[in-house]
């Protein structure tokens, strides 16, 4: 076969590269929040994956979680409490010596539950004085509040305020070597603290507020944030500055030290939440006036999950958790020192991935089959998210490309799609050529496996048969059209039949002939015998058919074969249009010339030199010699010994084979009056005769 066209050798590959273009193109067109939901779900999938097989937290880190719950507001009154019951909930704290502990609510303003907040809401106006003398004789519960927290190592909230004129609230003690410096930060123009005698108390304040993706899901908590141009400290990040007893925070090659803890600082100041980690212990308030404490030493933080203290967050696991939950996974990933991140060259990682994983993909999609390049795809990408939960497990690093492996399956797609296309073409080409040729196991074969031909071109022997029926253009003149157009077919059904069957190819058929090979396309074991057998079984069947009453009528003549075996140039020519699968050579020559020579022997097969020498001897009956093309010689050329005939009979030819022609007429007629259904002998006894 002539090769392909270079565009048709290439589509695959062009049909892929442009579907994972149209995949990177779409993805620029979609809106950058909704790109970054995804990516971040995918992140969030990932590290839940991973988050097994990080190293345990280590036995000293243990934070615990107060939760102001719905059965806590039953036994303790409804929220808002006043000042006075949080103050006895942290007093009950103060035993069990927490490492830190901190309220992730803001308490601006004096206690809105006191008695004198209460007179003011229902409108009851009373004198200074008396103000005065109630206010001594009434507990006062901010004051025991303040005192609770100074007893303890105390954090209290801070919140952004968009107003500049916010609360003046001391700034952080933050340090610095070299040029490092917080790189930029969640902004506000302004912060609200506590009130200022419980800002005094405590040990430490932390920003509570937490920043939501597009999607409305918290991932991330603060490290720092900015109001007015000065840093904050997150909650949790301040509980464990109090926790370590450390003044100051230290910023130094990209790291943040806070005492004993260092923490990679990455762009926001922002630390990324693992999902799928164990989460701190919970102890409802209610129990903790009761008498149940946290372990001693704990790092203790107060919040609620009661819907009332409107703490309650959309969190990665698609459920609402508490704002104070998500500060404490925050706070047990910095005593891990578990800080998710990208890469420093994350661009270019992408980079390459965009390019690498879409062209590996095409070209297993255009390359491979169907079944084994799908295989490898998923192999890939199988080995993409392994190699991405090992970076993360082993570096924390945070690296998932979404959109390298999206383009990669489109471009598989693509690529093994215009593949298929192209295989079925081809496949309906290769049934086209081949089905009025070959028995349908040899199409199927050769269709599951179109390798198996060299359509382009090949040497190989073969073995060809040649058939023509005597006489047919005189029969053609006198013939009805029809009758001879249906004899004719009933003809070539029968002998491509049998051509089938022996393991031949039809090559064509021409007017009244038949052109036939055997060990093409594909290997056939043994082909001069089956050919040999093939043109046997066509003789006899051939006589029988000349039988056939709509035959006789037409004087459908005898038909004479032709075979020889040699090697042969086989492939397809032709125009682009009309390709045709044949044979050139001098075996097929030999096997025309061969098939005309019967008319000289007066046989009905005529064996060639190459084929003769591939069979057994004693089976062959010397016709003569004939000049065939290729030779430089007469070659001898043989016949079949007529069935039934002894070997006396055999020697008798050959003796009369090797007479002049005056004197072998007398003893070919001998012969044939001996074996009447010789033509060979009768034929050559006419020939001799004056």
């Amino acid at each position: 076969m002539k090769a392909e066209p270079t565009p048709a050798r290439r589509m695959p590959l062009l049909a892929g590269g442009l579907a994972a273009l149209v995949c990177i193109g779409m993805a620029a067109l979609l809106p950058l929040s909704w790109r970054q939901g995804v990516e971040a779900r995918v992140e969030d999938a990932l590290m839940r994956l991973a988050a097994p097989l990080l190293p345990p937290a280590p036995p000293s880190a243990a934070v615990v979680v107060i939760d102001i719950d719905a059965a806590s507001l039953r036994s303790l009154g409804p929220w808002p409490w006043p000042r006075e019951t949080l103050a006895m909930l942290v007093a009950r704290l103060e035993g069990a010596k927490p490492a830190a502990l901190a309220l992730d609510m803001l308490l601006a303003g004096p206690d809105p539950r006191s008695p004198q907040a209460e007179l003011a809401r229902r409108g009851v106006v009373l004198p200074d004085a008396v103000l005065t003398a109630l206010g001594a004789a009434l507990p006062d519960g901010d004051a025991k509040l303040a005192r609770a927290l100074e007893s303890l190592p105390s954090v209290l909230g801070l919140v952004l305020s968009p107003d500049a004129a916010g609360d003046a609230v001391p700034p952080t003690h933050i340090l610095s070597r070299g040029s490092a410096a917080l790189a930029p930060l969640w902004q506000g123009a302004g912060v609200i603290g506590p009130l200022p005698l419980h800002a005094k108390a405590a040990s430490g304040l932390g920003i509570i507020a937490l920043p939501g993706d597009a999607d409305g899901v918290i991932r991330t908590v603060p490290l720092f944030v900015a109001a007015g141009g000065v840093p904050y400290p997150g909650l949790a990040l301040e509980t464990l500055r109090v926790a370590q007893d450390s003044s100051a925070y230290l910023i130094e090659e990209g790291r943040l030290r806070v005492g004993d803890h260092a923490l990679p600082l990455q762009t926001g100041a922002l630390l990324r939440l693992v999902p799928g980690l164990a989460k701190p212990r919970v102890l409802s308030a209610a129990e903790v006036v009761a008498g149940t404490r946290p372990p001693p030493g704990a790092l203790v933080l107060i919040g609620g999950s009661a819907p009332e203290l409107g703490g309650l967050r959309s969190a990665q696991d698609d459920a609402l958790e508490p704002a104070v939950m998500l500060q404490a996974r925050a706070l047990a990933q910095m005593l891990r020192a578990l800080v998710p991140r990208p890469p420093e060259s994350a661009a270019a990682w992408h980079g390459a991935a965009l390019i690498a994983m879409p062209l590996l993909a095409i070209l297993a999609g255009a390359m491979a089959t169907p079944l084994v390049g799908f295989l490898l795809v998923m192999l890939g990408l199988f080995g993409v998210v392994a190699a991405a939960a090992a970076l993360f497990v082993g570096a924390q690093l945070l690296f998932v490309p979404l959109l390298p492996p999206l383009a990669a399956l489109f471009g598989y797609g693509g690529a093994a799609l215009a593949g298929f296309i192209a295989s079925r073409r081809r496949e309906a080409r290769l049934r086209a050529r081949f089905s009025q040729h070959l028995a349908p196991q040899v199409v199927a074969k050769i269709l599951a496996d179109p390798n198996l031909v060299k359509l382009s071109g090949e040497k190989r022997e073969i073995t060809a048969l040649f058939t023509d029926v005597e006489d047919f253009t005189a029969m053609t003149e006198r013939a009805d059209p029809a009758a001879l157009v249906r004899v004719l077919d009933a003809y070539f059904e029968g002998l491509a039949d049998i051509v089938l069957r022996h393991g031949g190819m039809i090559d064509k058929f021409v007017g009244d002939a038949l052109h036939a090979f055997f060990n093409a396309p594909l290997d056939l074991v043994e082909h001069p015998q089956k050919a040999l057998a093939c043109a046997e079984e066509i003789a006899g069947w051939a006589e029988a058919f000349r039988a056939r009453p709509e035959a006789a009528a037409l004087g459908f003549g005898r038909t004479r074969i032709g075979v020889e075996t040699g090697v042969a140039v086989v492939g397809e020519v032709g125009l682009r249009a009309k390709l045709d699968y044949t044979a050139h050579g001098a075996v097929v020559n030999a096997a025309a010339r061969l098939e005309a020579a019967n008319k000289r022997f007066g046989s009905t097969l005529c064996l060639g030199p190459g084929i003769a020498a591939r069979l057994s001897p004693a089976a062959l009956r010397p016709l003569g010699t004939l000049a065939l093309r290729g030779f430089a010689q007469p070659v001898a050329v043989f016949d079949l010994w007529p069935s039934g005939v002894d070997e006396a009979w055999k020697r008798a030819y050959l003796n009369a084979l090797s007479l002049p022609d005056d004197q072998a007429g007398a003893a070919f007629a001998a012969l044939s009056a001996q074996a009447p259904e010789d033509g060979v002998s009768a034929f050559r006894a006419r020939r001799a005769a004056p």
